[in-house]
């Protein structure tokens, strides 16, 4: 009986460590330092496409777990961040973005546009542009589709 106690024990251990995995210093999903490889490598892209006068594009983005900070952008200036899913593929991310008087907050990634996202090696891309008169996301940063407007 102890023998399957303990058994159980380390399972539900392994399970948790990798629910609860965590994106570390160089923005890689690891698990106690080891990189998981339950999904492959997924980066998120975020480039201004609005004017930088009279103002900068800001951007603050995160998930439950992480905060990938503030950014300030300037027309054409983007940044990125790598994660991989995580073991039950509930990882999200939002973002808080401000310019101007104009503010909007939402989802950049989560299941649903994981499948969106372009499915290339070694690791997935989703893009998204920040322009005047919305947000626009893509998959292999050409082709744009409106999401949503400034609120």
């Amino acid at each position: 009986m102890g023998h399957c106690f303990v058994s159980f024990s380390v399972n539900l251990t392994l399970i948790l460590q990798l629910a609860c995995a965590k994106i570390d210093d160089v923005g890689v999903h690891t698990i106690g330092g080891a990189v998981a490889s339950i999904v492959d490598d997924i980066r998120v892209h975020i480039v201004s496409g609005v004017p930088s006068n009279p103002t900068p594009l800001w951007a603050r983005c995160r998930s439950k777990d992480d905060d990938i900070g503030m950014h300030k952008l300037n027309n054409g200036e983007s940044f990125s961040w790598k994660f991989s899913m995580n073991f039950f593929e509930t990882t999200l991310f939002f973002c808080h973005f401000y310019w101007g008087s104009h503010t909007n907050i939402f989802t950049v990634f989560d299941r649903g546009l994981y499948e969106k996202c372009d499915h290339g090696t070694p690791h997935y891309d989703c893009f998204w542009v920040v322009r005047p008169d919305g947000f626009y996301f893509n998959n292999d940063n050409k082709s744009w589709e409106k999401m949503y407007d400034w609120s």
